[in-house]
This record gives structure tokens, sequence and C-alpha cells, in this order.
């Protein structure tokens, strides 16, 4: 270590190796931050590696079978389900989904995301992206 380096230390609530499931991933990093939310507490999922790791494909992969899903189709099923199975609670959902790249911002959920819209976003003060 350099001198005038400073050590950082980084905490993470799991690291999946490349044989791990969609449903795994689910279970382990997804579903408690569910659960939370369904508490009323606010969710954030962080993927985090190197280009071409899986990033992309675990959040978000549709899938021909339901196995295959990534974790943001998963959570959302999970949470309309929970939702229209509670009679007794009124629900707002918000949901946002953005990758930083490069220090741009895109959103993923922006309707013409794939045409090339929500792309390279200005980050306000306080981290808010509008849209």
């Amino acid at each position: 270590i350099r001198p005038d380096w400073q050590i950082r230390e980084f905490a993470f609530d799991g690291v999946f190796p490349e044989d791990s499931t969609q449903t795994q991933v689910f279970m382990e990093a997804g579903l408690p931050v569910l659960r939370s939310c369904l508490k009323g507490i606010n969710g954030a999922v962080v993927a985090y590696g190197q280009t071409g790791s899986g990033k992309t494909f675990s959040l978000l992969h549709q899938g021909q079978e339901e196995e295959e899903a990534g974790l943001l189709p998963r959570i959302v099923f999970s949470l309309f389900v929970h939702i229209a199975q509670d009679d007794d609670k009124v629900y707002e959902v918000e949901a946002s989904a953005l990758q930083v790249y490069n220090e741009d911002v895109d959103d993923l959920l922006h309707p013409g995301h794939h045409a090339g819209l929500g792309h390279r976003l200005d980050v306000q003060a306080a981290g808010h992206v509008p849209g």
C-alpha cells in the first residue's frame, strides 16, 4: 500500500459465484429487500462488477421460463402477488431502475430506453434523477 493511499473497507450483503441460479440471487438478495419494503422501509439493490460479469442479466432478465427470470421481474411479481392478497392495506408503489456506467446515469425503466431515451441523465442535488 502506498503511504499516501487511504485504506477503505467495503461491506457486502452477498457475493454470488458464476454458477449461482437466479432463484438463489432472489432468495438471498431480493427477497429480504422486498420484505423490508412491505414493512414500509425503502429498499435498494445494487449490483457492482466488471463489464460482462452478468449484472444486467441477474437484475433484468425476463427469461422464457420462470426459473430464468432475473431479480427485478421476480421482485415485481412477488410484490404484486402480496398486494393482491392483502385486502387490509392500501399500497403506493414507486420504483426506479438506474444504471451508472462511466459516470453516466441511464433510466432503465424509461419507456423509450431501447430507442435511446432516458440516457445520460443529469443527476441533480442530493442524487435526484429527473423523470
